[in-house]
C-alpha cells in the first residue's frame, strides 16, 4: 500500500513534468547536423552510424546521407563516425552553441584504400585539438591516444567503479539470457544459476535493476530477481556497479546490476532469429516426466491442479508417479522491429518492439543427494538416521530429474524526443512455465548398514531386520507458472526557463541548465504452482516370519519429518505475488571548474512500495486406512495409487502470510573537479525502510523457533511475525585521478545497508522437492550495516586494450549467515544474524587487441581474463561458538555463505570482418563457497555444506552467408563438470552432499535482418 509521502511524491512528479513540458521554450542546447561523403566519388552515404563519444546520442545517415544530433548541451564534442567497409572518422572539438545547428560534414575514405600510414590525433576529450599531429604506425608498444568503444568509455567516465557488457560482446558470446551474460563481468557469478552475486556477497546485497528500475520477485524463497527470465534479445548492455553512490538504492552493497533494455533504433529494421538445439543428456524415450506432463504451445498444463471440491474423496486423474517418456524440442525464435520519425528537425518519434519464444528441457540420471553427520570430534562422516532403534530411514539418494520450459513474452517501447526533452515508456511481459519431475531413490542406506544385502535372499544379512534402513522412493512432480511484467514511464528535461548560463566558451556564467529526468513504473511478479504433488513410500522384501510363512513384499506409506503432519501423498498449491510501485526523480546542475573542466550537482528523491501476499493450501490423505501396497521394487506404489481408494482432504496446518516494504530515500551528492586531473565525488543518502511480514496460520498450525529450534503453536506473545523500522544515513567519498591519459585511478569509501528478504523472515517450511533441502525462516532477524572501501587502477595502452588491477574490503554489523539446524527429527537451513563480519577481495582484469603487438594480420583477434580472488569471515555468536566447544570443536569464525573463494573468466574472440566471420571461446570457473554452516545437535554434528569449484567451456561461432543474414553455431558446459556440494568439519574430514552433470548444449541458429 502507498503511504502519504509516497502519493505526494507522485504527485510532485506529475507537476514537475508538467511544469517542464510547459516552460521549456528557450533552448539551452543545440545540435549537430551534416552529410556524410563518400570521399572518392563524392556521393552520400546511408546507413552510417554517427556516435557523440562519452554520451548515449547518436544517429544513423539516411538515404541523403544526412543526420541530426539533437538535444545536445552546450560544449565541445568528438564525434566518431563508422560503417562497414569504411574506415572510421573522428570529429574532435565540435562546438555546440546554444540555440544553433551546427553544420559538421564528414567525408569517408573506403577500406580498399592504399593507407601506408595513417593520422591518430592527441584528443583531450572536451579540450582543443593540438595543432601538430603525429604520424603514427601503432605496431609496437608505444602508447598512443584513442578512442574507447562505448562500453569502456563509460567505465572511464562513471564517478564510480563500472563494468558494462555492451550487445557486441553478449552477440559474440552467445548468451542466451540476462543471468548468462552477467557471467562476463569480472567478479560477477551465480547464485542457483540465476541469481547476481557480486564480488561473493548474495542477492540480498546487491540491488538488481531493469532499466534503473527494481523489479518486484514473485520467487517464494527469494527477494532476487531470477536473471534468466530475460532473454539476450531484450537487452542492450547490462552495467554492474561495484561501488555505491547516493544516487544509487542504499542496499547495493556488492553492486547495481542494472538489465539495460533495448532502445528505439536510429534506423529502421526488422529482424528474424531462430536457433535449434539438443542437450547431450536429454533423449527421447528416457526422459523424466509425468503422465500428461507436456507443455502445451503457451506453456500451459491442466494435468497437475488440486481440487477442494472433491475434498473426502480419491482424485483419479492426478498422477503420483513418475514415468518416463519422448523429450521435448529445444528450440526459440523471436521478431523484433523498430523505426524512428523525425517530423520537424530536432523533433522525433521513435517505437521498438520484439516477442520472444523459448522452449528448453533438462534431464541428469546421475545426481546425488546425501545426508550425513558426524558422531564425535575426528570421525568419519555416517548416513543420517531418522528414527529410532531398528526402525529408522536414511537418505542417500540417486537422483534422476527432468525438466522442461517454455518461455514467451515481449517488450514494447515508445520514444519521443525534441529539443530539450525525452520521454519514453516501457512494457515488458514474460511468462515463464515450468515442469519438473524428481524421483529419489535410497537403495544405498541398506548396503551401508547391512554390507552384501540381497532383498532376495530370505535369510540373508539384513533381512530380519526389514524396517532398518529399508529402500524408499520419493516423488515430486511440479508445474508452475512464474510471470513478471513492468511499465516504465522516463523524462528527461533541460529546465532552460530557468535561466542559468548557457555555457558557452568565454562565458562568464558557471553554471549551465539544469537537467530533471525522473522515472516512474509499475511493476508486478507472480508465481503459481497449481499443484506439487508429492509422494513417499518405502518398500520391505518378502520376509520370513517362521519357517514357510513368508510375508508379501510391500510399499509402506513414508510421511518424511517435515511432513510428518499430513500424509505420504501430498497436493501443495500456492500462489504468490508481488507489486511493486516506484518513482524516482533527479535533478542535476552541470558547472564549469575554474579549470574548465566540467562537474555536476545532484540532489533526487526515490520512493518504492512494495508488497507481498502467498498463499498455499495442501490436500494429503492424512488419515488414509489403505497405508501399503504389495509389489515389487520395479513396481512403485505411485503408478497405481490413483486408481485405488484413498481420500484426500484439505490440511488444516498450512501458513500463509503477508508481507510489505516501504523505503523513502533522498540524496544529494557533486562531481567536483579539483584541477587538470584530480576530481572527488562526494554526497550522501538518507534512507528509511519499514518492513513487515504477517503470519496468516491455518487452524491447527504450527511453526519452528529457530532461535530456541522447538516447534511451538501461534498462542501467546507474537514472535513469529516481524515488524521494524530502520532509518540510514549513508555517506560516500571518492577520488579519482586522471594521472595521464591512459591511466585512472579510482578510490571510495561509502556505508550500505543490506535487508532481510521476506521469505527469510517467516517460520515457513520451504522445500523445493520432497527429500530435498529444508529452508525455514527467522522473524527476528535485522538489517546489516556496510563500510565499503575500493581502490582501482586503469591502464588503457592502446585501443580495446585495458589493463586493471582493484582491491576492495567490506566490514560487515550484523550479517545475516545461513546455518543448519535440527528440530523434531529433521534438519533444515535457517538464516541467523551473526556479530560482525569482514570480505577481503582483489580483482585482476586485462583485455586486449593482438595487432598492436603482432602487425595488422592479427586485426580481429582479442583476448580478455579476470580474476577475483576473495576471503572473507564472520564471527560467531556466544551461543553458536559454546555449542560448538560443547561438541568439541573450538571455532569463532566462519567463511561468508554464499562467497567463493575466486572466480576467474577467460575468453577469446576473433572477428574478419571482410567475411563476416566472428568466434569466440569463453570459460568461467569459480572456487568452493560456504552454502550452510555446521550445527552440533546433543552429541551429532551436521557438519558445513559447500558448493565445491567447477568450470565451464563456452564455444560460438557465426558466419554472415548474404547481407542480412547469419549462421551461428554454439557448444555449451562443453567440459560437462560435475556440480557438487560437499560436508566438510573444521579437521578436514569430507564427505558428497550431492552432486549432477548438466549435459553440454549444442544449437544452431539464423539471423535475418532488414533495415529501411
Amino acid at each position: 500500500m502507498v503511504n502519504s509521502n509516497q502519493t505526494n511524491f507522485i504527485l510532485f512528479l506529475v507537476v514537475c513534468l508538467l511544469t517542464c513540458f510547459a516552460q521549456a521554450q528557450s533552448p539551452a542546447s543545440g545540435s549537430i547536423r551534416g552529410v556524410v561523403y563518400d570521399k572518392e566519388f563524392d556521393t552520400p552515404i546511408r546507413g552510417v552510424a554517427v556516435m557523440v563519444l562519452g554520451l548515449k546520442s547518436r544517429a544513423t545517415t539516411n538515404e541523403n546521407g544526412s543526420y541530426v544530433l539533437p538535444n545536445l548541451p552546450v560544449g565541445p564534442y568528438t564525434l566518431v563516425i563508422t560503417k562497414e567497409g569504411y574506415v572510421r572518422e573522428v570529429k574532435a572539438n565540435v562546438q555546440v552553441k546554444s540555440g544553433e545547428l551546427i553544420d559538421t560534414d564528414v567525408y569517408m575514405a573506403g577500406e580498399f584504400e592504399d593507407m601506408d600510414e595513417f593520422v591518430v590525433q592527441d584528443v583531450e576529450l572536451g579540450g582543443d585539438v593540438k595543432e601538430e599531429q603525429q604520424m603514427v604506425e601503432p605496431v609496437d608498444l608505444e602508447a598512443i591516444t584513442f578512442i574507447p568503444t562505448l562500453e569502456l568509455q563509460l567505465r572511464l567516465e562513471s564517478p564510480q567503479l563500472l563494468d558494462s557488457v555492451g550487445v557486441e560482446m553478449i552477440n559474440r558470446s552467445g548468451a542466451a539470457d540476462a543471468a548468462a551474460v552477467l557471467l562476463l563481468v569480472p567478479g560477477a557469478s551465480l547464485q542457483d544459476g540465476k541469481y547476481a552475486v557480486i564480488r561473493g556477497l548474495p542477492d540480498r546485497y546487491v540491488s538488481t535493476l531493469l532499466d534503473g528500475v527494481r523489479l518486484p520477485s514473485a520467487d517464494p524463497d527469494k527477494r532476487a530477481v531470477k536473471l534468466d527470465q530475460f532473454p539476450s534479445a531484450v537487452i542492450e548492455s547490462i552495467q554492474v556497479s561495484k561501488t555505491f553512490t547516493p544516487d544509487q538504492q542504499g542496499d547495493s552493497s556488492g553492486g547495481a546490476v542494472n538489465i539495460v533494455l533495448k532502445d528505439i533504433p536510429d534506423e529502421g529494421f526488422l529482424q528474424f532469429k531462430s536457433q535449434v538445439g539438443f542437450n547431450s543428456q536429454v533423449k527421447n524415450g528416457s526422459f523424466l516426466t509425468y503422465p500428461g506432463g507436456s507443455l502445451g504451445m503457451f506453456g500451459e498444463n491442466n494435468v497437475l491442479s488440486t481440487h477442494p471440491e472433491l475434498a473426502g474423496e480419491s482424485w483419479p486423474n492426478n498422477p503420483t508417479g513418475t514415468t518416463t517418456g519422448d523429450a521435448p524440442l529445444i528450440y526459440k525464435w523471436s521478431v523484433a522491429g523498430g523505426n524512428t520519425w523525425e517530423f520537424d528537425e530536432g523533433t522525433k518519434i521513435g517505437a521498438f518492439g520484439n516477442f520472444f519464444y523459448d522452449q528448453d528441457a533438462s534431464y541428469f540420471d546421475n545426481g546425488v543427494l546425501n545426508s550425513l553427520e558426524q558422531d564425535g570430534v575426528g570421525t568419519p562422516l555416517v548416513p543420517e538416521q531418522f528414527g529410532t532403534g531398528d526402525n529408522f530411514k536414511t537418505q542417500l539418494f540417486d537422483v534422476t530429474q527432468g525438466t522442461q520450459s517454455v518461455q514467451w513474452g515481449g517488450m514494447g517501447i515508445l520514444g519521443l524526443q525534441t529539443e530539450n526533452n525525452k520521454l519514453a515508456a516501457k512494457f515488458l511481459y514474460t511468462q515463464l512455465s515450468e515442469n519438473q519431475a524428481v524421483l529419489l531413490v535410497d537403495t544405498q542406506g541398506k548396503d551401508y548398514f547391512f554390507p552384501g544385502y540381497n532383498p532376495n535372499d530370505l535369510t540373508g544379512i539384513g533381512h530380519d531386520q526389514p524396517e532398518a534402513a529399508p529402500y524408499n522412493r520419493l516423488e515430486t512432480l511440479d508445474y508452475s507458472q512464474l510471470g513478471t511484467q513492468s511499465i516504465i514511464l522516463s523524462g528527461e528535461h533541460t529546465l532552460a526557463f530557468l535561466g542559468f548560463g548557457d555555457g558557452e566558451e568565454g562565458s562568464s556564467d558557471v553554471f549551465g541548465a539544469p537537467v530533471f529526468d525522473w522515472r516512474f513504473s509499475l511493476s508486478q511478479a507472480t508465481e503459481n504452482q497449481p499443484d506439487q504433488t508429492q509422494f513417499a513410500s518405502y518398500w520391505v522384501p518378502p520376509f520370513e516370519v517362521i519357517p514357510g510363512l513368508v510375508l508379501p513384499e510391500q510399499w509402506i506409506q513414508y510421511p518424511p519429518a517435515q511432513s510428518a503432519f499430513v500424509g505420504w501423498v501430498q497436493h501443495i498449491n500456492y500462489y504468490n505475488e508481488e507489486n511493486s510501485t516506484q518513482g524516482a526523480t533527479n535533478l542535476k546542475l552541470p558547472f564549469t571548474q575554474w579549470n574548465d573542466r566540467e562537474g555536476y550537482i545532484k540532489a533526487g528523491a526515490f520512493a518504492d512500495s512494495v508488497s507481498r501476499s502467498f498463499t498455499q493450501d495442501t490436500f494429503s490423505n492424512n488419515g488414509d486406512p489403505n497405508s501399503s501396497y504389495s509389489s515389487p521394487f520395479n513396481q512403485p506404489w505411485s503408478a497405481v495409487f490413483p486408481s485405488q481408494d484413498h481420500p484426500i482432504y484439505q490440511s488444516t496446518t498450512d501458513i500463509s502470510y503477508d508481507g510489505a516494504q516501504e523505503i523513502m530515500a533522498y540524496y544529494g551528492m557533486v562531481d567536483m573537479p579539483i584541477n587538470e586531473t584530480m576530481s572527488i565525488v562526494t554526497g550522501v543518502r538518507y534512507e528509511t525502510t519499514e518492513m513487515t511480514t504477517t503470519v496468516i496460520p491455518d487452524e491447527n498450525a504450527n511453526w519452528i523457533n529457530v532461535q530456541t529450534q522447538t516447534v511451538q503453536n501461534f498462542e501467546g506473545p507474537n514472535e513469529w511475525d516481524a515488524n521494524f523500522t530502520d532509518d540510514r544515513i549513508l555517506p560516500m567519498i571518492g577520488w579519482n585521478w586522471d594521472i595521464q591519459d591512459d591511466l585512472v585511478l579510482r578510490t571510495a569509501f561509502a556505508q550500505t545497508l543490506a535487508r532481510p528478504n521476506f521469505f527469510e523472515l517467516v517460520p515457513v517450511v520451504q522445500y523445493e522437492y520432497i527429500g530435498g533441502p529444508i529452508f525455514i525462516g527467522n522473524p527476528a532477524l535485522q538489517m546489516s550495516s556496510l563500510n565499503n572501501y575500493d581502490i582501482r587502477l586503469d591502464w588503457t595502452p592502446h585501443e580495446k586494450w585495458l589493463v586493471s588491477g582493484s582491491l576492495f574490503y567490506k566490514d560487515i554489523q550484523d550479517p545475516i549467515q545461513y546455518v543448519q539446524r535440527f528440530t523434531e527429527g529433521f534438519s533444515y537451513t535457517s538464516p541467523l544474524n551473526f556479530p560482525e563480519g569482514q570480505l577481503f577481495g582483489a580483482e585482476f582484469e586485462a583485455r586486449v587487441t593482438l595487432d598492436p603487438l603482432f602487425g595488422e594480420e592479427f586485426a580481429g583477434l582479442a583476448l580478455g581474463t579476470n580474476l577475483t580472488v576473495m576471503s572473507s569471515q564472520v564471527t560467531l555468536s556466544d551461543a553458536d561458538s559454546e555449542a560448538l566447544a560443547i561438541y568439541g570443536v573450538n571455532e569463532t569464525t566462519q567463511p561468508m555463505t554464499a562467497t567463493p573463494d575466486f572466480i576467474w573468466n577467460i575468453n577469446a574472440t576473433y572477428e574478419y570482418e571482410p567475411w563476416g566471420t566472428q568466434i569466440g571461446i569463453f570459460y568461467n570457473m569459480q572456487g568452493q563457497s560456504l552454502i550452510s554452516a555446521a550445527n552440533p545437535h546433543t552429541t551429532l554434528l551436521t557438519p558445513a555444506i559447500y558448493q565445491m569449484s567447477y568450470g565451464t567451456l563456452n564455444f560460438t561461432c557465426s558466419q554472415e552467408i548474404i547481407e542480412g543474414l547469419r549462421f551461428s553455431l554454439a557448444a555449451k558446459n562443453i567440459l560437462n563438470p560435475e556440480i557438487q556440494t560437499q560436508y566438510q568439519t573444521s579437521e578436514g574430514i569430507t564427505g558428497l552432499q550431492s552432486s549432477y552433470t548438466a549435459g553440454i548444449d549444442f544449437s544452431i541458429g539464423l539471423t535475418y535482418q532488414i533495415t529501411f
